[in-house]
C-alpha cells in the first residue's frame, strides 16, 4: 500500500493495538504483479515475554477477494428481489387503474359519433393506456409474476429478422455489422423478451456513440465458460461450467465507467436525464 493519510492512520492504529497487547484485525487492498487488485483480511497477535513486553507478533493474512465478490452478489440479489416485490405491487395496482381507464374510454366511444372532435382524443387515451399496459407486463415479468411463452429460439435468426427494425432505430452515421453464427443451437426463451433485449442493447449502443460516426457490432456464437470466466458475473453462483450460447453487442462509443458497470443490471437505473411527465 502506498503511503497516504488513510494508510498512515491504518498503520498507526495497528501498531497502537499491538503495542497495547491487543490483537489487531484489519482489511486492505493490494495489487498483484500482474496488475490485478485483491483484498486481504489481516490479523496480527502480539507475542508477550515474561515481563509483559511485546517481543514479537504472529500475523495471518487471508485473500478474501472471492468472498467479497460473493457478498456483493448476494447483496445485489437481495436488492433486486426487494425491487421485484415493489415492481409487482405497483404493476398490479396500476393495471387495475388502466382497466378502468380503458373501460370508460370504450364506453365513451360507443356513445360518441365518429365525426366528433373528441373521438381522436379518446383514441389517443386508448393507445397510451395499451402502451402503459405493456409496461405493466414488463414490470410483472421482472417481479417473476409475468406470463412467458418459452420455446426453442435461434438467436441468430431472431437478430437477423429484427435487422430492418433495428436499422430504422439507428442514426444515419452509425453502421451496424452482423457476425452471426450460422448453425447456432436453439435456446429456450420468450421471443418477445429476447427481441426487447436486442433492441435495447442496439439502441443504447447507438446513443453511446453520441452523434458521431461509429460502428455497432452484434455477434452470436457458442463458447465454453469455465469457473474462472463465470466467477464475478451476476448470477454466476447458479451457473455451471460448460458450453453457452452468447450474444455480444459492442460499439465504438464512450463506454461505461466502473460505477456504471456495477449498476448495469439494476432495474430502473439509467444515466439519462429525467423525463418531463407528470412528475
Amino acid at each position: 500500500m502506498k503511503s497516504n493519510k488513510h494508510t498512515d492512520h491504518y498503520y498507526a492504529a495497528m501498531w497502537n493495538a499491538i503495542l497495547a497487547g491487543k490483537t489487531w484485525h484489519g482489511d486492505f487492498t493490494n495489487r498483484a504483479k500482474n496488475g490485478d487488485y485483491y483484498e486481504v483480511s489481516q490479523s496480527i497477535t502480539p507475542i508477550m515475554d515474561e515481563k509483559g513486553n511485546v517481543s514479537g507478533f504472529a500475523s495471518v493474512q487471508r485473500d478474501v477477494t472471492h468472498l467479497r465478490k460473493v457478498q456483493d452478489k448476494l447483496q445485489h440479489t437481495d436488492r433486486v428481489e426487494s425491487l421485484g416485490v415493489l415492481a409487482g405491487g405497483i404493476a398490479h395496482d396500476f393495471n387495475n387503474l388502466l382497466t378502468a381507464i380503458l373501460g370508460n374510454a370504450a364506453l365513451a366511444q360507443r356513445k360518441m359519433d365518429d365525426a366528433s372532435p373528441a373521438s381522436k382524443h379518446l383514441n389517443a387515451i386508448e393507445n397510451a393506456s395499451h402502451s402503459a399496459a405493456d409496461l405493466c407486463k414488463q414490470m410483472l415479468a421482472y417481479s417473476g409474476k409475468g406470463m412467458f411463452v418459452v420455446k426453442p429460439v435461434s438467436l441468430s435468426e431472431l437478430v437477423e429478422k429484427m435487422g430492418k427494425l433495428i436499422d430504422v432505430s439507428l442514426a444515419k452515421n452509425v453502421v451496424l455489422k452482423y457476425h452471426l453464427h450460422a448453425h447456432l443451437p436453439p435456446i429456450d426463451a420468450d421471443v418477445a423478451q429476447m427481441q426487447q433485449i436486442v433492441l435495447n442493447l442496439i439502441t443504447n449502443a447507438s446513443e453511446a456513440i453520441e452523434g458521431k460516426s461509429g460502428v455497432i457490432s452484434i455477434t452470436t456464437g457458442v463458447m465454453h465458460a469455465d469457473a474462472d470466466y463465470l466467477n464475478g458475473y451476476i448470477g454466476s453462483e447458479n451457473l455451471e461450467t460448460g458450453r453457452y450460447i452468447f450474444l455480444e453487442v459492442s460499439d465504438t462509443g464512450c463506454g461505461m465507467d466502473a460505477a456504471t458497470q456495477r449498476k448495469v443490471f439494476d432495474p430502473f437505473f439509467t444515466t439519462k436525464f429525467s423525463g418531463r411527465g407528470l412528475v
